[in-house]
């Protein structure tokens, strides 16, 4: 969830995130994602993306559902996302939303 949240705030280029979601998800954040790298620089308190809250449910052994607070470029956001555990015990976001 993190790296979702740098990635749509500049910090962090898209490529990372690739090998642990879907193509949907990676086309979905490539949406909203800023085309340029922004520098690292301190931001002033309440700027920026930060996760407020994380809560997560494993309604089954092989899958997670995810729901966080969040501040994305300055408005406070919930997220969403549906994680599935693979064969090898990794887990791949199959979902994610931004509401």
């Amino acid at each position: 969830m993190r790296t979702a949240l740098e990635i749509l705030d500049g910090r962090r280029p898209l490529p990372h995130l690739a090998p642990h979601v879907t193509p949907a998800v990676l086309r979905y954040l490539a949406a909203g994602a800023p085309r340029q790298l922004r520098p690292r620089t301190p931001r002033a308190a309440g700027q920026g993306t930060g996760m407020r809250s994380l809560h997560v449910s494993l309604p089954g052994r092989a899958d997670a559902e995810v729901a966080a607070v969040c501040r994305i470029a300055g408005r406070v956001r919930a997220v969403a996302a549906h994680l599935e555990r693979t064969s090898t015990g990794d887990w791949h976001c199959t979902a994610l939303r931004i509401l």
